[in-house]
């Protein structure tokens, strides 16, 4: 198990991955991905074409689309 530390940036909170899991995923900056709530643990996964369709309706203004929680 390794740590990811939360830090503030304005009103946000930001997540920092250790570079040994964004090597291994070879993640990049500005890349999408999905986030679940499994009781109390954080599920990120990269976000499917699909996912991120309906990410972009979700945040347009006028939508009622809610988040998906996993119980």
């Amino acid at each position: 198990m390794q740590m990811a530390f939360l830090e503030k940036l304005g009103e946000t909170l930001v997540l920092t991955l250790p570079a040994s899991i964004i090597e291994t995923l070879q993640l990049h900056a500005g890349e999408e991905l999905a986030i679940e709530v499994e009781g109390e643990r954080l599920v990120l996964t990269r976000a499917p074409a699909a996912f991120r369709a309906l990410w972009v309706t979700y945040r347009s203004p006028g939508q009622s689309l809610k988040p998906h929680v996993a119980s």
